[in-house]
């Protein structure tokens, strides 16, 4: 998948950046929100850049690799196995049939110059995709489409499609019996949708025509507040209308629940709804703005509070948090990755879900009893073990390991803020002892915890077991205002010289200066991934997956030879096979890199991903 799925991910994490840049109104090239109707919550959209041209090119290199693997073959294998003997013969001449549709549809064509992704939750669940095409193959695309869908509907006697015309648009719509929703196919010009509901697909068709006046989501008050707060978009908008989600979601809670009146829960299972709803109905928008410039494609985006919310329980969750001043000085210049997030107040989170139980949910102080009841039966209490010293703050690195192992592994520390140093010390150490207590009585295993006599500063521990002490050896104390947990005393004593200024910190990296996001004013957030190695990592995850699939029909067969129910799993493990040299082709990125602040009704984050140069890739 292309990477401008994660910047959609990116705009609904709580974090963002400085100070705002003024937009102005939609670029040309972004003309199909005008089609999406106001009742969407969710508007993903993606135009057509020129800029974009070298990192496409890298695209298709893995899309090339992969329709010629054979996957095809190895799904359509998948599928001729789960049915019976006597269905493959028909299934054998759908899926020759569904092919030779398939090829007629010119699909690179098909949103050549724009894509857009909605979603509406109210009265229920719809989807809806609009495409923008290259100039001209509407005309040829469309039919082929709609042959496809015939196609699919020939499959069953209870389906079948219908066709008409709804203000000058070409609507094919196939009804799904039992269920209230349907397949919408429809276009105009070089224009072609997709939605899972008559109403939605009418409402599109009506815009498209110029129909309905200020109807479509771009032109809500929310959506132009958050826009021309953020810098022009290039390359795509991702736009997410929380507080409508929240209002929508209850909506649709109590559809459901209508429909169930003789139900005598449904009156409670309502009012705990609205009861949580509310809670969270705290957040207003976020909406994320992405360019591409050079070899770097970046992201702008705000997510706000609503403001009459901003001292709500749950707004404070995430908005009373400490900003980090001089960061850096955590992190040692060897770092290849960092990250940094102050984002959650844990304690508050935890005191606020013990509130809504004890005063939403129906019997909640039995339940909350109950939990207190097992915490004391293991010995455990969550508040004063964790939530007492907790501070919430993290911070983690990796850096060249100083002594090999067999995994060529990093060296990793992560840091996590201490409210109460003392105590943390006492309860980290009492959990360290009273696991190795458990260890050894529940599974008769030793675990060696002895004195880090080569960390510069007192009170840390080895903690490891035999069987892995000759290559790892992790490290745990608490220092400061931090307790620290690293893979090795040498990573923990990179840390420690930096932290004291002995050693150079991140902002002594070359790399890091020349393709991270340097703060400039206190953070919320930040962090720095080295992403050189990112597809091949992922290839060897897709390659561990099939090895343990393999384990898994290995141990099968042991006590059934070749038994059938094992054929999926071969299937799903060719099938990985099969995706591994098209994912070890995503060998193009280098480094991607947030900061974030947040000013007291908004997030800010700005991000970049970085693209390696011609001659760094692997041909």
């Amino acid at each position: 998948m292309n990477r401008r799925a994660t910047w959609s991910t990116a705009a609904l994490v709580m974090w963002a950046l400085a100070p705002p840049l003024q937009g102005g109104p939609l670029p040309e090239n972004f003309t199909l929100g005008r089609y999406v109707p106001d009742t969407c919550w969710m508007l993903i959209h993606v135009a057509h850049n020129p800029e974009r041209a070298y990192m496409d090119e890298q695209w298709k290199r893995v899309f090339a690799t992969l329709r010629h693997s054979g996957i095809q073959d190895e799904i359509k294998g998948l599928i001729r196995d789960l049915l019976d003997e006597a269905e493959r013969p028909a299934f054998e001449e759908q899926w020759s049939r569904a092919l030779q549709l398939g090829s007629a549809v010119s699909w690179s064509d098909l949103y050549g110059r724009e894509f857009v992704y909605a979603q509406q939750m109210s009265p229920l669940p719809t989807y809806l995709f609009l495409s923008h095409g290259t100039a001209g193959t509407g005309q040829k695309n469309l039919p082929a489409l709609a042959a496809l869908l015939e196609h699919l509907a020939s499959l069953s006697d209870s389906l079948c499609v219908q066709q008409e015309t709804i203000a000058g648009v070409r609507v094919w719509s196939m009804a799904l019996p039992g269920a209230p929703i349907s397949i919408e196919l429809f276009g105009r010009g070089d224009v072609i949708g997709l939605s899972t509901s008559r109403v939605v697909t009418s409402k599109v068709s009506l815009l498209m025509d110029g129909c309905c006046g200020k109807g479509a989501i771009i032109d809500q008050p929310r959506f132009q507040q958050a826009i021309t707060a953020l810098p022009p978009a290039e390359d795509g908008i991702f736009f997410f209308n929380i507080k409508a989600l929240i209002r929508d979601l209850g909506a649709l809670g109590d559809m459901l629940l209508a429909q169930a009146p003789e139900n005598p829960d449904a009156a409670v299972v309502k009012q705990v709804l609205s009861k949580i709803l509310n809670r969270v109905d705290v957040f207003d928008y976020s909406l994320t703005v992405q360019e591409t410039e050079g070899l770097r494609e970046l992201a702008h985006s705000i997510t706000a509070l609503q403001a009459e919310k901003k001292d709500a329980p749950l707004a404070k969750v995430f908005a009373n948090r400490r900003s980090f001043e001089n960061v850096h000085r955590f992190i040692p210049a060897e770092a290849r990755s960092f990250s940094v997030s102050s984002a959650i107040d844990w304690a508050a989170l935890y005191a606020l879900v013990l509130e809504v139980i004890a005063e939403d949910i129906p019997d909640g102080p039995e339940l909350l009893g109950r939990w207190q009841q097992a915490q004391q039966s293991m010995g455990l209490d969550l508040q004063g073990d964790f939530f007492d010293w907790f501070g919430g703050e993290m911070v983690s690195f990796s850096l060249p390991a100083k002594s090999p192992n067999p995994f060529g592994w990093d060296d990793r520390v992560l840091m996590l803020g201490v409210k109460d140093a003392p105590l943390a010390a006492e309860k980290v150490n009492a959990g360290i002892d009273k696991f190795a207590d458990l260890l050894k009585k529940h599974a008769n295993q030793v675990l060696l915890i002895q004195e880090a006599s080569d960390i510069s500063v007192p009170g840390f521990r080895v903690v490891t077991h035999p069987a892995i002490a000759m290559w790892l050896r992790p490290v745990i104390g608490v220092h400061g205002r931090w307790l620290i947990v690293g893979s090795s005393s040498e990573a923990v004593n990179a840390h420690l010289a930096t932290s004291t200024g002995q050693a150079p910190c991140i902002l002594e990296n070359e790399r890091f200066k020349t393709e991270g996001l340097v703060p400039t004013s206190p953070v919320c957030a930040l962090s720095f991934s080295d992403m050189t190695n990112f597809g091949q990592e992922l290839a060897t995850g897709f390659s561990l997956m099939s090895m343990l699939m393999g384990g898994v029909i290995q141990h099968s067969e042991f006590e059934r030879p070749n038994a059938p129910e094992t054929r999926p799993l071969k299937r799903m493990m060719s099938i990985l096979g099969r995706l591994t040299p098209a994912i070890a082709q995503i060998d193009f990125y280098s480094s991607s890199a947030t900061t974030c602040t947040f000013d007291g009704l908004a997030w800010r984050m700005e991000s970049v991903l970085n693209y390696r140069p011609p001659p760094a890739l692997k041909r």
